[in-house]
């Protein structure tokens, strides 16, 4: 009788595993940015505009913000990238700022610096006796101030070269607004003038009119005074007459501006009554060369009390 047996074969289990390609490495994404203008009058607007070439649409584009004096940047303002990677802000910047780009998703970042030039408005304008005013109105943000400000000025006669002026102090009109004015005299003619004022914060403005060795902001013009009557060249001829004459002389004239001049003109005399009659004699000549005749009422009025 035969009895089936069962026979159990043991066979190997080969499995075999296909080496895979390694993934294909993802391109580090990249940042530019630029902004435009580079520099800008006090709060006009600045367009910052970028790309994060390798960073897929709509990834997103942080900016910091860093006014001077440049502390650690504050987050602005959020966007996202175009099917082209690019990017843009408006900014409106109150002083020299720093701004950053950042891909959040790629660690990478950029900054640009933006220069910031402060407003003022400058008026020149002639006074009596002589002289000239410079007023300049200095616009800046309300934390900064600069009442007290120590001023240097220079002058210059026409094309001639800057001599000193006496310095003055700055003058807070608002939070917004400080003043800086000075008057001086100067002969009649085209003058220029420049000024200069160092107070904290000063270096918050981009200055494209700060003169030469000035270390704060700093300002320029040009102006004229008028010539009085009598002119100049009745005054140098008068000179040269009296440098005919002997003995010592002297005359001073007060022309229509105020501004005196003339001959040893704080030279001092002892005279008599003899002067008015001279005084007398001089307009009386005066009228008969305008043509008249006669001693109107009004004449009368100034002859008879100096009289």
């Amino acid at each position: 009788m035969r009895v089936p047996v069962k026979v159990a074969l043991a066979l190997p289990l080969v499995c075999a595993f296909m080496p895979t390609a390694p993934a294909a490495a993802q391109p580090s994404a990249t940042l530019t940015l630029h902004a435009s203008p580079a520099f800008v009058a006090n709060h006009r607007p600045v367009v910052l505009t970028g790309t994060a070439a390798g960073a897929p649409a709509g990834t997103a584009v942080d900016l910091d913000e860093s006014p001077y004096p440049y502390h650690p940047g504050t987050q602005v303002a959020t966007t996202v990238t175009d099917a082209q990677g690019n990017f843009s802000f408006t900014v409106h910047p109150d002083r020299n700022t720093r701004y950053t780009a950042a891909l959040p998703s790629a660690g990478v970042e950029v900054t640009v610096q933006v220069g910031v030039e402060n407003k003022r408005v400058i008026k020149v304008r002639a006074l009596s006796l002589g002289r000239a005013m410079v007023t300049i109105l200095v616009f800046h943000p309300r934390d900064l101030n600069w009442n007290g400000a120590r001023t240097h000025w220079w002058f210059a006669e026409g094309g001639g070269r800057f001599t000193p002026g006496a310095p003055t102090r700055t003058r807070r009109l608002s939070p917004y607004i400080t003043l800086v004015r000075t008057a001086i005299a100067l002969p009649a003619g085209r003058f220029r003038w420049r000024a200069c004022f160092s107070a904290p914060g000063v270096k918050a403005f981009f200055d494209p009119q700060r003169p030469r060795g000035c270390t704060g902001l700093g300002y320029h013009g040009r102006g004229r005074l008028p010539v009085g009557f009598p002119w100049p060249r009745s005054i140098a001829r008068a000179a040269m007459f009296l440098a005919t004459r002997g003995g010592r002389t002297a005359f001073a004239v007060v022309d229509s501006e105020g501004r005196l001049s003339g001959v040893n003109i704080h030279s001092t005399f002892i005279t008599g009554s003899v002067v008015k009659a001279m005084l007398l004699v001089a307009y009386l000549r005066r009228l008969d060369a305008m043509g008249q005749r006669t001693v109107d009422p009004n004449s009368n009025s100034i002859l008879y009390p100096m009289i």
